[in-house]
């Protein structure tokens, strides 16, 4: 991995890691530290982004900061299964999770 600077931790033990350089979501089985999967996110540098994964561990959200996007994976197929786009040069980079009080 050449740019990898967000991790994550899913309910079932894989870790994802966004490679921005590489344009990838990798996803490794954290004990064994064994790739499962490479996951696309475009054809150029995604920029530093954030990784939520969702409460019930079906879904990570991954802010695709250079790309103005926000791509949610589906963590049951390994494929990208929405983009959200956001306005030009409004690539997110960090997200977080409101919980109502």
């Amino acid at each position: 991995m050449r740019d990898a600077n967000r991790l994550k931790f899913t309910p079932d033990g894989r870790m994802l890691i966004i490679d921005g350089d590489a344009a990838e979501l990798v996803v490794v089985d954290a004990r064994s530290r064994e790739v499962i999967e490479r996951v696309s996110l475009g054809d150029s540098d995604t920029g530093d982004g954030a990784i939520l994964v969702g409460p019930e561990g079906r879904f990570a959200y991954l802010a695709l900061r250079a790309h103005d996007k926000v791509a949610v994976v589906n963590l049951e197929t390994l494929a990208v299964a929405l983009e959200m786009a956001m306005g030009s040069g409004d690539g997110p980079g960090c997200m977080y999770w409101i919980r109502p009080s």
